[in-house]
């Protein structure tokens, strides 16, 4: 088993990912660091457009550079060796799958990409991140690991854990940026063209600085505004997802999570938008961007917001698909016994799942849980 990879060291690396976001010549090196500090032989990050199938990103590091051109025409054989189409886009997001367990050995074998590359090159085991599973856009990172590094074991697993959801916000982040200008001009210069609106805040959500669609917003207090130089949200719950994400942001980006991605806004005209929640203090392009900021708020128009309260529950508050579940149930006015009967698990798994719950969302009672639920599903 691998050395665990320190938590200041994770901190380091998702703060490199956040960097991909402005500058994509960036993700080969960034690659490069992942597989060599996590302990694996190659990693593949790739994203495609639907439904035209264009590639966003194709980056490998690690593969023999005869293989990669070769790699399009096992594509099939590539999805069969994680169970197949449906199977792949069933699998959740930002949760590390590992190809052995999920398809045992028996799946492996009379593969053409198996016997043509896993075999001959003493590949062992993979383990696959979805970050991006929408509408518009498929995205994975594959990590494969050699003979001569050993099993994938559960800590190795638990680090991909604490790094999943970053791939998410970084992709999700790149989307709004006009690359382009980026390039061309300096971070913070290309913020101001924007046309999604950025704020820049201290750790109590202090606005230390607007990009002008942003400032737009607030002139109109739609859909957020200040309030003694404080961000305000009109929702309770977007409210206290922001506040906690950001908070996060001042101390160890391992540990954000999932907390201030997709969280969902809307105009009083209806219209819908999600707010996305960048930590500014690690990584070399974001940090300096603003000496007292310690987050940038990204808020985007979107077609939809995340289905409430099911999935933006997960997003906002970071819970598992399992705390997710509970949370639900709890709301829906089931008692842990029941809810333990109806899933098939001990009714001590169930209250040790609602306890996190409770850290999550900062709800003290069963009945504040009922409360958050139902504010998010009304309209505001």
């Amino acid at each position: 088993m691998r050395k665990q990879v320190p938590a200041g060291r994770v901190s380091e690396l998702i703060g490199l990912i956040y960097d991909c976001a402005v500058d994509p010549d960036r993700w080969e090196p960034v690659l490069d660091a992942l597989r060599l500090e996590l302990g694996y032989k190659i990693v593949v990050l790739a994203a495609q457009a639907l439904p035209s199938g264009q590639n966003l990103l194709a980056i490998q590091r690690g593969m023999p550079p005869e293989w990669w051109p070769l790699t399009p025409k096992y594509a099939a054989a590539v999805i069969a060796m994680w169970g197949g189409v449906q199977r792949l886009m069933a699998y959740p997001l930002d949760e590390p799958i590992l190809q052995s367990m999920a398809i045992g050995v028996a799946g492996r074998t009379r593969n053409a990409w198996y016997d043509d590359f896993v075999v001959p090159n003493g590949m062992i085991d993979a383990v696959a991140i979805g970050f991006a599973r929408d509408p518009g856009v498929i995205g994975t990172v594959t990590f494969a690991r050699h003979k001569s590094q050993g099993e994938i074991g559960e800590s190795e697993i638990a680090a991909l854990r604490l790094i999943a959801p970053h791939f998410r916000r970084a992709v999700a982040i790149s989307k709004l940026l006009d690359l382009k200008s980026v390039a061309a001009a300096t971070f913070a210069g290309a913020l101001e063209c924007l046309s999604s609106g950025v704020l820049l805040v201290d750790r109590q959500l202090g606005l230390t600085h607007a990009n002008g669609t942003a400032a737009a917003m607030l002139d109109a207090g739609d859909p957020i505004r200040l309030a003694a130089g404080r961000l305000v949200c009109p929702h309770p719950a977007a409210a206290q997802a922001l506040a906690a994400a950001v908070a996060q942001c001042s101390q160890a980006e391992h540990e954000l999570g999932r907390r201030g991605l997709g969280v969902p806004l809307k105009h009083t005209s209806g219209e819908a938008c999600i707010a996305h929640v960048l930590p500014l203090r690690a990584g070399d392009i974001r940090p300096g961007l603003n000496a007292n900021a310690v987050a940038a708020i990204f808020i985007a128009r979107v077609a939809a917001p995340p289905q409430l309260p099911g999935d933006a529950l997960a997003l906002m508050y970071d819970l598992t698909p399992a705390e997710s579940r509970v949370f639900e149930s709890i709301a829906g006015g089931e008692a842990p016994a029941a809810i333990a009967g109806r899933l098939g698990i001990a009714t001590a798994t169930v209250k040790t799942h609602l306890l996190r719950v409770f850290q999550k969302t900062g709800c003290n009672r069963q009945v504040d849980l009922v409360k958050l639920a139902g504010s998010l599903a009304m309209p505001y």
